[in-house]
């Protein structure tokens, strides 16, 4: 079954380059919905046509999701594969930056996070197919706002719900040089921190001023000297903004903080530590307000992610291909609620490459067939 599974992948190599090169070249950013929902539709276009039953979960603001079951998998736990297909290129972007291949190295906005991925996943699914594997249900759910965090969708929620009942996850997520796999990620959260004062001329009436950016700030110094770089947790002041003249007290102020952490007791911990901050008034007169605007929860290292990686090494090493490593990523992705739910979980195993979210992106064309096959063979060998 092994090798026919990777003579169906080495048959489908140029199939499966077209497929990337119209999934590169359909744009999906957060703001082109219509774009990300058309590549859904494609994906579930491509597992209909292999008997899997599926459902798109439509969302008014955000790109739409889908989930794609084979096989009885009320009976029996599936093999679950996570992906998404938005990028973070804004719209107008492929204008300049199209696909193409120049010496085996691929080039387009989302080559390598992740639309190479997706393509891995669906072509693992369809050599499976082919092979009539049966051992375990599949199970593919591929996202339209990963990139945004799944701010305005509730696709966290249907990740993590819709895992519960899964035996093994895999999750195509960029692929690096290094050949690191993830069996843990970092968690990413996003606050937004409104300061309001009171307006005043700062010259013949600066005493009934309430300066809104000096009690911001104080706010801010607390907040970065909480971060703790040897426990694994940060806090990130990144945009700041607030004022409306040289000579007017400001009455607002405003400052996105993101936070960065190992485990979910860190991420509690650091929403608790914000809100205590933004209760303290430095200013009298001033208010201040904290909003969760969203992220990523932390992929926890576990035992079973551990001898899970320990199977894909192993096959990595059965089909000839340089061993991979281990490590915790400081990205953040869903694998995210596939481990929340229980299931043992190695994401990374997309196509490798480097420049994620940049204007020279790219992947390395032949590890689009490599990690293909990894996921496919290890599917076999769980």
């Amino acid at each position: 079954m092994k090798q026919q599974v990777m003579d169906y992948i080495d048959q489908s190599r140029d199939e499966m380059l077209a497929l990337w090169e119209e999934f590169v070249n359909v744009e999906s950013a957060k703001d082109h919905k219509a774009g990300i929902d058309s590549l859904i539709s494609k994906v579930e276009e491509i597992l209909q046509a292999e008997n899997f039953q599926t459902r798109v979960i439509s969302y008014e603001k955000a790109g739409n999701a889908v989930v794609a079951e084979f096989g009885d998998v009320e009976k029996e736990k599936p093999i679950i594969f996570i992906g998404h297909v938005d990028t973070v290129f804004p719209k107008g972007f492929l204008a300049d930056h199209p696909f193409q291949i120049k010496d085996g190295i691929a080039y387009g906005p989302g080559i390598l996070d992740m639309k190479g991925g997706v393509v891995s996943i669906l072509y693992a699914v369809k050599a499976l197919r082919a092979a009539n594997f049966d051992t375990y249900p599949l199970k593919v759910m591929i996202v339209g706002d990963e990139e945004s965090a799944h701010v305005d969708s509730d696709a966290k929620n249907m990740l993590l719900e819709e895992s519960k009942n899964g035996a093994f996850a895999f999750n195509t997520e960029t692929g690096n040089l290094e050949n690191n796999l993830s069996i843990g990620r970092a968690g990413g959260s996003i606050f937004e921190l409104e300061v309001y004062g009171v307006a005043s001329h700062t010259g013949i009436d600066w005493k009934s001023g309430r300066n809104a950016i000096i009690e911001l700030s104080n706010k801010m110094i607390e907040i970065d000297a909480a971060s703790n770089h040897e426990a694994g947790y940060t806090y990130n002041v990144t945009l700041v903004e607030g004022g409306s003249a040289p000579n007017t007290t400001p009455d607002y102020a405003k400052a996105s903080i993101g936070t960065r952490c190992q485990t979910k007791a860190q991420q509690e911990m650091m929403h608790q530590k914000l809100e205590e901050i933004s209760a303290k008034t430095f200013i009298e007169g001033t208010k201040t307000t904290l909003t969760y605007l969203g992220g990523f929860d932390p992929m926890e290292v576990s035992d079973k992610n551990r001898a899970l990686f320990e199977v894909v090494k192993k096959t990595a090493i059965e089909l000839g291909m340089d061993e991979p490593n281990a490590v915790v990523s400081k990205g953040s992705s869903d694998s995210a609620y596939s481990q929340s739910a229980g299931v043992p979980t190695v994401c990374s195993l997309g196509p490798v490459g480097d420049g994620n979210h940049t204007p020279h992106e790219y992947a390395i064309v032949e590890t689009l067939f490599e990690r293909c096959k990894l996921l496919a063979v290890t599917v076999l060998n769980v």
